[in-house]
């Protein structure tokens, strides 16, 4: 389990026990979110950058520059990382970038101020019955499409 904080670390724990593993410095602001999957630990800070780290030896492997705004959320989607970065404060960054977690190279970029489609488009149609409204409802539930 990771947690983030505003002393600038993210802090891992062994689960069940709850006991603390390491801290992993490096951040020079507050760590907004966190992420876990397998090997692999992502954060995100407003000091703006994405960082990459090593679950088993700490080490850092990647810090990600490309936000002009505090990051205030990140994901890991196997070999992708992605990060959205956005406030009502400061500079007027919305954007959602998507890396290599591998490599750390930005491959995509999608900025707030993109159209946004339904998601019935997306879909390839409006649900019309109940049973295709729940349907979509549990796609989305479930990160689907």
């Amino acid at each position: 389990m990771v947690s983030g904080s505003n002393d600038k670390k993210v802090r891992v724990y062994a689960v069940p026990s709850f006991q603390l593993v390491r801290v992993l410095e490096g951040h020079t602001g507050l760590v907004l979110s966190v992420a876990l999957e397998g090997d692999r630990i992502v954060s995100g800070s407003s000091d703006k950058t994405v960082r990459v780290w090593d679950a088993r030896s700490g080490d850092a492997l990647h810090v990600l520059q490309g936000h002009s705004n505090l990051v205030n959320s990140v994901s890991l989607l196997g070999s992708e990382i992605v990060s959205g970065s956005g406030s009502i404060f400061g500079t007027a960054d919305y954007s959602v970038r998507i890396w290599d977690a591998e490599t750390g190279a930005s491959t995509r970029v999608l900025l707030g101020t993109e159209a946004v489609r339904p998601i019935e488009d997306v879909l390839g149609g409006p649900a019309t019955t109940a049973a295709e409204e729940e349907a979509l409802k549990a796609a989305l539930a479930n990160g689907d499409p």
